[in-house]
């Protein structure tokens, strides 16, 4: 199927399921979650957005529209994380990932409020140690990628928007 046929069929498919989630809706109800992005056919959720945000997963937005830059902070990082996939990566070491989920936990107010928030962003500790393993091999593939030097950040985010044009992204919403 040619991309301006799978734009349309997803297309199609958004406003099928946005309609029939409105018909159903009582006055007043409030839309709990929605599809804010498709990326080479993976969703990304508002409920990710949030989740991210909340366990403080990705760097904290300079920007006013917060949601929006951990939106496309989640993209390109499906994106990055879609290469590692295709390469062989090594995995980080245990205590590696244990110490970067301590980091996390540490950073939103210790483990009695970290395990009292993942039900509330619709996560397990399991699914956090996914993230973090993720994140590492992430940074394992772009040191290896593109080793250190004063350019590598211009490097890595030019690296990113050619990811980006390259794929199927569609952005439905903040």
């Amino acid at each position: 199927m040619d991309v301006g046929r799978r734009l349309v069929t997803v297309v199609m498919a958004m406003l099928i399921v946005a309609g029939s989630a409105r018909a159903g809706q009582p006055e007043g109800a409030e839309l709990l979650d929605s599809v804010l992005a498709f990326v080479d056919g993976q969703i990304i959720m508002r409920s990710d957005v949030r989740a991210f945000s909340e366990l403080g997963l990705v760097a904290p937005p300079a920007t006013a529209d917060a949601d929006e830059r951990v939106l496309t902070s989640l993209i390109e990082r499906q994106l990055v994380l879609a290469e590692v996939e295709r390469y062989v990566v090594d995995d980080p070491t245990a205590a590696e990932v244990t110490a970067r989920f301590s980091e996390v936990v540490e950073r939103v107010g210790g483990t009695s409020f970290f395990e009292s928030l993942l039900p509330l962003v619709g996560l397990e500790r399991s699914d956090v140690f996914q993230i973090v393993r993720d994140d590492l091999r992430i940074e394992l593939y772009l040191a290896g990628r593109f080793p250190s030097s004063d350019v590598r950040s211009d490097l890595v985010d030019e690296w990113i928007a050619s990811l980006i044009a390259r794929a199927d992204v569609l952005r439905v919403g903040p």
